[in-house]
């Protein structure tokens, strides 16, 4: 089937410059629906471009149909989650916009879910997780409020709330006690055994990874299961147990050959750590600038820079102090021009 597409902005904005704002909706409407019924076969390929017609649809009408906006509700969720493992900022402009679109409050309370899931800074982790958490609440719906919470669990743990951090997971967990063999059960689980080990009870996030491991290889998915790998290599390095960096290596590359961003670049912060125990700096830095280039290039900030922090620690003990102290100035501007986060605090200690 033949495709059209403008040769030129310019000529698109002439073209629906002319029409009413009724005629421009129904265009788009209809061009959306011409794609959803001849592109069945490859709806991923277009997921985006169908997004753009029914969003703009509805965006155009005062008062768009429920029908209009539950298509252009599944649209953006499906671009954006093409969009995730190429580019987070979009990716959450998307789900945005879903949440917007949304008929009901579990859509989009789910499309929030969503948006948090790619975020990767205290602010939007909190603004998603509350405005989630808040919808499921009153809809009496524990899993997805479990869910939310755990967002907001995230944003805690960012701003160096461990206690409050773990409080939130172990109420997530028992809000869904009685259904712990799901996919939240599974991903609250492993959320539990991270905390432990990332604050020194090793043990105990072996234990608790025991119990997840079955779970999680029921309910939890590849990303989960991914994510229970990266804290048991962990905490097998934890132990000294230098198998761990295997795993770490082995969960990196199973991320990047998924497409799995979010778990890809926390794997790469993580190697860089871990190397930094066991190989010479300039291995550790190889690593870092492979994962800040990554995160780079799909608008993941928040682990660009937490990446980029990592850095700091390969340097500090080379006494390259004036590397050390650009690289701040330069988070800082960058976080100046856009918003302030969690990271403001923590330059301010290394001057």
């Amino acid at each position: 089937d033949l495709e059209w597409t403008f040769a030129h902005a310019l000529i698109r904005d002439v073209a629906y410059g002319r029409p009413s704002r009724a005629d421009r909706a129904s265009r788009h409407e209809q061009i959306g629906r011409w794609m959803e019924a001849t592109s069945r076969d490859r709806m991923t390929d277009v997921a985006e471009v169908l997004a753009y017609h029914f969003g703009e649809a509805i965006r155009l009408q005062s008062d768009p149909s429920e029908e209009l906006r539950s298509r252009g509700y599944a649209a953006l969720l499906a671009a954006g989650a093409r969009a995730s493992r190429l580019d987070a900022k979009r990716a959450i402009e998307l789900y945005r916009q879903a949440a917007d679109a949304a008929v009901t409050d579990a859509e989009r309370g789910l499309a929030l879910i969503e948006a948090g899931d790619c975020a990767a800074t205290r602010e939007e982790l909190e603004e998603f997780g509350a405005a989630a958490e808040e919808i499921f609440i009153r809809l009496g719906d524990v899993e997805n409020q479990a869910r939310a919470r755990g967002l907001t669990g995230t944003a805690l743990w960012f701003k160096g709330e461990t206690e409050e951090a773990e409080r939130h997971v172990d109420e997530s967990l028992a809000l869904i006690a009685d259904r712990l063999e799901s996919m939240v059960g599974a991903k609250g689980l492993v959320d539990k055994a991270s905390i432990l080990w990332r604050t020194g009870r090793v043990a105990e996030s072996e234990a608790v990874i025991d119990q997840a491991r079955p779970i999680v290889e029921r309910y939890g998915g590849a990303s989960t299961r991914m994510y229970l790998l990266h804290v048991h290599a962990g905490n097998l390095l934890s132990m000294g147990d230098l198998s761990g960096m295997e795993i770490t290596r082995q969960v990196l590359g199973m991320a990047l050959d998924r497409g799995e961003s979010t778990r890809a670049a926390s794997s790469y912060n993580g190697l860089a750590t871990h190397l930094l125990f066991f190989e010479h700096v300039d291995k550790v830095l190889e690593v870092v600038d492979e994962g800040v280039e990554f995160t780079r290039s799909r608008g993941m900030k928040g682990h660009e820079e937490w990446t980029r922090m990592t850095r700091f620690e390969s340097l500090f003990p080379l006494g390259r102090m004036q590397e050390i102290l650009d690289e701040i100035d330069d988070l800082l501007e960058q976080r100046s021009e856009e918003h302030t986060s969690e990271l403001q605090s923590r330059p301010h200690i290394s001057y």
